[in-house]
């Protein structure tokens, strides 16, 4: 999951297919998590090192897209809450 992910992500939690977001993420967080959890020889050649840490800022940079992807499901489902409660109250209203 990258950034040209980012819009698949968005039209899916448009269309109300929170769920199916949540777990994609989550899918995609379990694998970031074990790959980052290997231990990975840091000896060797210069070109071996270099490479290292270019996959290492990679996987960095996905997890910052993660989180802002999280942070708009969790807006989304707190926007969510909100309306369920205002029509709950407005029905008490009534």
């Amino acid at each position: 999951m990258d950034d040209s992910d980012a819009p698949e992500l968005a039209e899916l939690l448009d269309s109300g297919q929170t769920s199916t977001v949540i777990k994609l993420l989550m899918t995609w967080l379990q694998q970031a998590v074990v790959y980052l959890a290997e231990d990975q020889p840091v000896s060797g050649t210069v070109d071996t090192v270099s490479q290292l840490i270019s996959e290492h800022q990679v996987r960095l940079h996905q997890l910052s897209s993660f989180t802002n992807c999280m942070w708009i499901v969790v807006l989304f489902v707190d926007a969510f809450l909100l309306v369920l409660h205002v029509l709950d109250v407005n029905m008490w209203l009534s």
